[in-house]
């Protein structure tokens, strides 16, 4: 322990990972910790076969932007799009998403031609 009476992260005891990230990610500001808790959200809201699907690429402002991998899923999560978004804010906060934009990831052209 320190002379304030926390944990010294080194040296001493084991310390839990969750000791660690909670604190390191909250000094990133709130932001990053309400992404980060938004990407644990998402799985929970949509469940695990539609987010092998899609992913969050990120939160502007209160803009939840998603990747996903085909038309059909966007499609989808557009239509759907409202439900998701009052099921995130149940869990994140009332106005963390007001907006959802679903856009398909194109796959990246190779720089080599075709042979």
């Amino acid at each position: 322990m320190t002379d304030d009476g926390r944990r010294s992260i080194r040296g001493g005891w084991p310390v839990k990972i969750g000791e660690l990230i909670g604190p390191a990610l909250g000094s990133m500001g709130p932001r990053v910790w309400t992404e980060a808790r938004l990407r644990k959200a998402w799985v929970d809201a949509v469940g695990e076969q539609v987010s092998s699907h899609a992913h969050v690429r990120r939160l502007r402002g209160s803009v939840l932007e998603i990747f996903v991998t085909s038309d059909s899923w966007a499609t989808e999560l557009t239509y759907l799009a409202q439900t998701l978004i009052e099921r995130l804010n149940a869990e994140l906060g009332e106005g963390t998403v007001t907006q959802l934009v679903v856009q398909r990831k194109r796959r990246q052209r190779s720089s080599q031609g075709p042979r």
